[in-house]
């Protein structure tokens, strides 16, 4: 007899099982629910990062091509906003677009906030009265389906030959031998107005330059007391004397203006005077000239109608009432690549000048032009230098104003270090190797080697620099070769050194 089992049991087990089996359903939904949003949300960061990332990038090659004549940074050319976004895109057609904001500030934003670059910074370079020193990129990235956002902050660094070597220094009359100590322009008050006089150079316990005595010779050749309170003088103060120059207008300091002033230009001309222009293209006949009794400087002209004597005209060198001494750290003016001119890197005021009277060579404060396209060539030809490409060699030669005859750089005679100028051979390319440089350039592999003018032959592994040394000129310091190094004495019409990479300091915010 067949015994049948009993099935109480298996209803509610059943229904146990089913109900086991709809939960592990919904967990297992709910956690495949869970991985794509997850999923989704790890793949919109990542898109909004690489957004922001191609923001910082897009944003600093705006910043490397605002160039403009001879390759020179355009501060016209600078992406310009009123508060937006200069910099926009799309990074590709999945990852989102960014949006990248520049800031221009006067000094390194590395360890500020945000709220203090708002305070610092604007975002439109023309509208901060002076060259940036650097900038802050701030890139947004947006995910393509616009739900997530992420910040990229990178801070770039200018390259400014001027301002990047030049701190500001005196400018001194020329010290005669009689002279037992140096007198410089002095700004007794940083004031529209304020009269600029002559006293005795100062400097502070650490060697720099007093405040008052402080001034640059800018690329325009104004010339810019560098210490002015610039909430006060947001333009800066400059020398002018009238607007309309004649002679007895006494030199003051004006405000230097949105733009160059005609009235404020000022060129150190071939007999050490410094002198004005009434057009912005040619020098006229003024010049700066102490007054004995007051040591206020007023204006002279070159037939000396100042109190009716010749024999302080404008013109006449090596005076101490109106021959100059611009010093290294107050700067080049005009000088540089694109006048022809070899300004020295640690010696920033002074130029390679062939002193014709001596055949050598001396770093001599560079001479200017108002304009250096129609420069009188008679004022500035013994420093202005032809030489080979970078990293090339060739003959390193000034041509004289009859624009035939070439004066040569020649290595010194054996058992000598002064450099001298001869003659340029008639056939460069069978010139003897003291008459052939390495002109290193920007192309060199190190900073070390970049910018020098190295010799050749017997003179390999020495630099063309200055060799300052008791007994030098009063103006100059005469040039020869020294054992190569990385000093920058050894380089000309150089660049400072700044990171390859760009932008510094990159964070996410």
């Amino acid at each position: 007899m067949r015994v049948h089992r009993r099935d109480d049991g298996s209803m509610p087990l059943a229904m146990l099982i089913v109900v086991i089996g709809l939960g592990l359903t919904i967990l297992t939904a709910t956690t495949i629910t869970r991985g794509e949003v997850d999923t989704r949300s790890a793949i919109g960061r990542t898109t909004a990062l690489q957004s922001a990332r191609t923001g910082l990038a897009s944003g600093l090659a705006s910043l490397r091509a605002a160039v403009g004549l001879a390759n020179a940074g355009s501060l016209a050319a600078l992406p310009c906003s009123t508060g937006a976004a200069q910099v926009n895109g799309t990074a590709t057609a999945k990852a989102g677009t960014y949006a990248a904001t520049i800031w221009y500030l006067k000094t390194d934003p590395g360890q500020q906030d945000e709220a203090w670059v708002r305070a610092n910074g604007v975002t439109c370079a023309a509208t901060m009265l002076e060259i940036p020193r650097y900038a802050q990129v701030i890139s947004i990235g947006t995910s393509s389906d616009g739900k997530y956002k992420r910040t990229l902050i990178g801070n770039y660094q200018f390259r400014l030959r001027a301002a990047g070597n030049m701190p500001g220094g005196q400018i001194r009359v020329y010290r005669t031998p009689a002279a037992t100590q140096d007198y410089c322009l002095t700004a007794a008050t940083a004031a529209i107005g304020a009269p600029l006089t002559m006293s005795v150079c100062a400097t502070n316990a650490d060697g720099t330059t007093v405040d008052r005595q402080k001034f640059g010779y800018m690329s325009n050749i104004t010339i810019r007391l560098m210490t002015v309170n610039t909430s006060l003088y947001p333009n800066g103060l400059c020398a002018q004397a009238g607007v309309l120059q004649a002679v007895g207008q006494r030199l003051e300091l004006r405000d230097c203006g949105l733009t160059t002033q005609i009235p404020q230009q000022w060129s150190f001309d071939s007999s050490s005077n410094l002198r004005g222009t009434s057009d912005g293209r040619n020098l006229n006949a003024f010049c700066w000239n102490i007054v004995a009794a007051s040591q206020q400087i007023v204006l002279n002209n070159t037939t000396g109608t100042l109190n009716n004597d010749a024999g302080r005209r404008c013109g006449l060198t090596t005076t101490d009432y109106q021959s100059w001494n611009i010093t290294a750290d107050a700067g080049s003016g005009a000088a540089g690549p694109e006048s022809g001119q070899l300004v020295n890197f640690r010696q920033f005021g002074k130029c390679m000048d062939y002193n014709y009277s001596a055949g050598l060579n001396w770093a001599f404060p560079c001479k200017q032009s108002p304009n250096i396209q129609f420069r009188d060539m008679s004022q500035v030809w013994n420093q202005v230098w032809t030489l080979p490409g970078s990293n090339e060699r060739g003959l390193v030669y000034v041509t004289r104003t009859d624009n035939v005859t070439k004066n040569c750089l020649k290595a010194p005679a054996a058992g000598q270090t002064r450099a001298t100028v001869v003659v340029c051979p008639a056939n460069p390319a069978t010139a003897a190797a003291d008459f052939i440089f390495l002109s290193r350039g920007d192309k060199a592999a190190t900073y070390d080697e970049k910018y020098r003018i190295e010799g050749t032959g017997a003179w390999a592994g020495k630099c063309l620099a200055p060799m300052p040394a008791a007994g030098n000129p009063v103006q100059a310091d005469w040039i020869g070769f020294t054992p190569c190094s990385g000093d920058y004495l050894q380089k000309w019409n150089a660049v400072p050194p700044v990171s390859t990479s760009g932008l510094s300091g990159v964070v996410e915010r």
